[in-house]
């Protein structure tokens, strides 16, 4: 699919001589300088002709080749070469006040942030992607404010994951004794994690946003494109307060905490998410070492081609795509247009008149033609749009290397493009996620053209951190996943033989396992012994010679008359088809063989039930008073019943139930069973594990392997709907795998699992039932041809609408534990295990009483600092009361200095230290007044000096009413000794900064304040003289 892009409708038009207003403006002055002085200066010919020609040089500089502008940029250059965190200019492009309420606050708008998870357009079929199309240009259309779809690249972070998975194998380990299989565990999640790890050393994940900048309403602006984009089928989410605290820190100031090392500052928000430094380049520039080039993109081919962005974004190399729409209001647009129109059109009828042809102005004047029509239908807006590409790398050369790749990459679609040279500054702005579009090199495109960007068509980490590894997708990217948040926990495994579909089934019920599942297999090739034994587990097994079996009237949880229906289903495929007189016949003989035993609805729990030979004597009995006509039926059902009775060839299902498990890895292996019987003990084992899982709402998961032929026999049984269907419920997901589609498609079990199934997983396919398969799972054309080339372990996940290639990858330590290979398994042996990792994740929450006045900033995290920014503090640096100088966030009370609270503050908090008695005021009391440990009101006044001679009056007013109030308990604190001879006067005891912890130490001694009076080494004349 591709669309037409319209050349650029700005269209200058030429007043005389072929030149434009703005070229005529520098050409007359030129023109006029250059006669004056070559024919009026009265200069030799060599100085007027040198001069003209340089005057003449400049002019045309200034004519053709833009450069006014570029003067500009390079003076705007030379003065910014180095900016710093607090310096106007950085000022101006971050611009950050506060983030809260889910919102960017700056000082004259407001940003929200939207994540988009992208989807796998490659996968989709020719109407899907159609239908995508369409609801994006809807989407465009619904746009009367800009955004910003910017696109980062990043390492793939998966630690949350980790933690959970090392967490789930801790909770094991605390119900296990056996110090093998605690070694097993251990290792198990060690080799999972160190293995996931490394595979993702060298891969880059995108992330996909969308900024919005406030034009009427911020929230109903977010609200509009969130809603739009749920219509195309795309996930969102809205960056909430803390996940922009971390998106901004991370990208702004690269994750890199600040020491906080500045004396005074209420710029909080900008200091702590800006970068410490920026140094600027011609063409590229430098960010804590890290090297950074944009190429624009000036111009693009008449027609492209939908996602013509996709090799780009699915590149594994470190760029950011940043891309600025900016819809033009329909009323200009089409004011603009005619004017456009008209200007075109009249250098169009010049042209002819002088015989010129223009083809490139006739083009441009038939698509404004055609913009304009379209625009005054209604199908379509006009939008200016610019698009940046940010290369990103270690150090001059790799980025340099990848720009180029880039450009080249651009240059094999026609797409016109360039790197801005002295612009860096500006191209810093334009590609930070906060909708600034300084650079200002844009392109006029409609809707249609407009679509051909979309640009959410690959997909990358998109995780569920208690989920399980289901693979990695086309771009590497770990697919993490917990099938138990989806509609409901049912799944298909299906492939050809070969594909490896136990490999992968294997796998998954080894990590469903570590992640606090409980797994149930119904196994009937004896395929799932080995890791049953490996985790532990309890392997039943079913066979003629076994002791344990399930008697078919054991009520297994039912009660009366739900056991009673099943039966009749279980009946079908013991006996094959019935009539209606023979289920009339057995559905007496059934109830009266439980009344035998005393069971009946009333009362079903507390008797041994009947078994097969106590049903067949019943009917032996029912047989004799029967009539002549039903005899002939009587003995049928006899003659088959019998084959499970004591003498009969299945007589082994004679017996009372003898199963019971208490583990949660269980195997029921029937592998020994004969197959004439398997359909039968495949319904009663499904009957007992489903009665036995409702029991409990611990996750569970019942896996099927090989499993649809048995089924098939039953594909009237109600009752084996009624479980796919309401296993949800009891928190039960039902695993199936099989080999052919038409196991699916030919039953109606089949069609019951695939209307209640909400995953698939579908590996390499035959030709010959590929066809079936797309039919089946409506896959595309693209999906065919992938199945049936697919390696070993890669296919194609569905989950609920969304497809993903998916390759399938084991930690060496799951390998060992699941591969099928004869070879591999004979190499096999015992290795050390490594000691397990301990992860232990800090807590993030911000922990913050705003009642108190100051919070030393080291060891705040970001979080933290954003809060007390939020809320009034600022930074401050300062001296403790025994060392420093730090760094403090201070809480602003006017009309109170800055470093007047810090020492408040500190003061505080080192009386806390013994008591909680402790009052401060901002009035004529003194600052604060605290009870000592004998019970006596000591008051403080803490002076920096700064406002005495302001407030000289008042301050002599406040100390005379102190010293009547409190005598001898009353105190000054000091913060500078040049100031003693101003307080000396006031007759007050002063101490200094550093002794105010020796004095507290004596407050709370139990002395009187008497006593410490006398005895304390306070600052005289001498001490502040020296």
């Amino acid at each position: 699919m591709s669309y037409e892009i319209p050349p650029q409708l700005h269209h200058k038009e030429k007043i005389m001589f072929g030149l434009t207003f703005q070229q005529l403006g520098y050409a007359l002055p030129t023109f006029l300088t250059t006669f004056i002085l070559i024919f009026k200066s009265g200069l030799s010919y060599t100085i007027s002709i040198s001069i003209s020609v340089l005057l003449i040089c400049i002019a045309v500089f200034f004519m053709f080749f833009e450069g006014l502008q570029k003067t500009k940029n390079l003076i705007r250059y030379l003065r910014n070469q180095e900016i710093e965190v607090l310096s106007k200019e950085l000022k101006e492009i971050i611009n950050i006040e506060k983030i809260e309420n889910n919102i960017i606050i700056q000082q004259k708008s407001k940003i929200s942030i939207i994540e988009v998870i992208p989807t796998n357009f490659k996968l989709k079929t020719e109407e899907e992607k159609d239908t995508i199309i369409a609801n994006f240009q809807k989407f465009l259309n619904s746009l009367d404010f800009p955004i910003q779809i910017h696109i980062t690249s990043s390492q793939v972070d998966i630690k949350e994951h980790f933690n959970h998975t090392t967490n789930k194998t801790k909770e094991k380990i605390l119900q296990i004794k056996d110090e093998n299989d605690i070694k097993q565990l251990e290792e198990l999640n060690n080799s999972y994690n160190s293995f996931v790890n490394a595979q993702l050393s060298n891969v880059l994940n995108r992330n996909f946003y969308i900024i919005i900048r406030e034009k009427d309403n911020i929230e109903m602006q977010s609200t509009i494109v969130d809603d739009k984009l749920k219509s195309i089928g795309l996930k969102t989410k809205k960056l909430e307060t803390e996940q922009l605290i971390k998106h901004l820190h991370n990208y702004l100031a690269q994750g890199k905490e600040k020491t906080l090392n500045v004396e005074e500052t209420k710029n909080v928000a900008h200091y702590l998410y800006s970068p410490e430094k920026i140094k600027f380049y011609h063409d590229y520039y430098e960010i804590n070492e890290h090297f950074y080039k944009t190429i624009a993109v000036t111009g693009y081919p008449n027609i492209v081609e939908t996602n013509f962005l996709d090799n780009i974004i699915n590149s594994k190399d470190n760029y950011d795509i940043s891309i600025h729409i900016e819809p033009f209001p329909i009323d200009m647009t089409m004011i603009n247009l005619n004017r456009e129109l008209q200007k075109q059109q009249s250098d169009l009828y010049t042209d002819t008149k002088k015989g010129i042809i223009n083809p490139s102005l006739e083009i441009k004047f038939k698509s404004t033609r055609k913009v304009l029509e379209d625009l005054q239908k209604g199908k379509q807006k006009l939008y200016n749009v610019s698009l940046y590409i940010t290369c990103k790398g270690k150090n001059k050369e790799e980025v340099t290397l990848l720009a180029k790749k880039v450009k080249s990459e651009l240059d094999s679609v026609m797409i016109q493009n360039k790197n801005p040279q002295f612009q860096m500054i500006d191209s810093y702005a334009s590609s930070i996620p906060l909708i600034q579009n300084k650079l200002n090199i844009k392109s006029n495109i409609h809707t249609e053209g407009l679509s051909t960007f979309y640009p959410f068509s690959s997909p990358y980490l998109d995780i569920e951190n208690d989920g399980i590894l289901l693979g990695l997708n086309k771009n590497n990217i770990p697919y993490i996943k917990n099938i138990f948040h989806l509609a409901n926990a049912n799944g298909i495994i299906l492939a050809t033989s070969g594909a490896g579909k136990s490999y992968f089934t294997k796998l998954l019920l080894s990590r469903q396992y570590m992640n606090g599942c409980e797994v149930i297999i119904i196994d009937p090739q004896g395929e799932y012994l080995a890791i049953t034994k490996q985790y532990n587990g309890e392997t039943i097994t079913i066979s003629k010679n076994s002791l344990s079996i399930i008697n078919p009237l054991d009520l297994m949880g039912h009660d009366y008359a739900e056991k009673r229906l099943s039966l009749m289903d279980l009946f079908k495929i013991m006996m094959g088809e019935i009539n209606e007189l023979q289920k009339s016949i057995l559905d007496n003989a059934i109830d009266l063989t439980y009344e035998n035993c005393s069971i009946t609805k009333d009362d079903y729990k507390s008797h041994n039930p009947p078994i097969m030979t106590d049903l067949l004597n019943t009917l032996k009995s029912l047989e004799k008073t029967a009539v002549h006509q039903e005899k002939v039926t009587y003995r049928a059902i006899i003659n088959r019943i019998r084959m499970y009775t004591e003498k009969g060839v299945f007589g082994f299902l004679d017996k009372q139930t003898n199963i019971n498990f208490s583990k949660d890895f269980v195997c029921f292996n029937i592998g020994f069973m004969p197959k004439q019987v398997k359909p039968v003990i495949m319904y009663l084992l499904l009957d007992y594990v489903y009665m036995r899982m409702k029991e409990s709402n611990k996750r569970k998961l019942l896996v099927i392997d090989e499993a649809w032929s048995m089924l098939q026999t039953a594909e009237e049984s109600s009752y084996i709907f009624e479980i796919v269907k309401t296993c949800r419920k009891y928190n039960l997901g039902l695993l199936m795998i099989t080999q052919d589609v038409a196991d699916l498609v030919d039953s109606r079990a089949g069609h019951a699992v695939l209307a209640n199934t909400s995953y698939t997983f579908l590996l390499r396919q035959k030709p010959a039932v590929i066809n079936n398969v797309s039919k089946t799972f409506n896959l595309s054309q693209a999906e065919k041809e992938y199945l049936m080339t697919a390696k070993q372990g890669n296919g194609i996940l569905i989950l609920e609408n969304e497809h993903q290639e998916i390759t399938v990858i084991a930690s060496e330590a799951e390998h060992k534990l699941i591969t099928t290979n004869p070879e591999e398994m004979s190499k096999i042996t015992e290795q050390e295990t490594p000691k397990p990792t301990r992860i232990i994740k800090e807590d993030e929450k911000a922990n913050i009483d705003l009642s108190k006045l100051v919070y030393e900033a080291k060891g705040l995290t970001i979080l933290q600092n954003n809060v007390l920014n939020n809320h009034g503090y600022i930074i401050k640096k300062g001296h403790g009361l025994s060392s420093g100088p730090h760094s403090y966030f201070v809480k602003q009370r006017h009309p109170e200095s800055t470093e007047h609270t810090l020492l408040v503050g500190l003061i505080i908090k080192e009386i806390k230290k013994y008591t909680d008695k402790i009052q401060t005021y901002q009035t004529k009391k003194p600052d604060i007044i605290f009870t000592n440990k004998v019970g006596q009101e000591i008051a403080l006044e803490i002076e920096t000096g700064k406002s005495k001679e302001k407030h000289e009056i008042r301050t002599e007013e406040k100390f005379e009413q102190v010293k009547k109030e409190y005598g001898d308990r009353a105190y000054i604190i000091l913060t500078d000794m040049h100031n003693f001879f101003s307080y000396k006067k006031y007759n007050l005891k002063i101490i200094g900064r550093n002794q105010i912890q020796e004095f507290m130490k004596l407050q709370f001694s139990g002395q009187k304040n008497s006593v410490i009076g006398e005895t304390f080494n306070f600052i005289d004349y001498q001490e502040s003289s020296q």
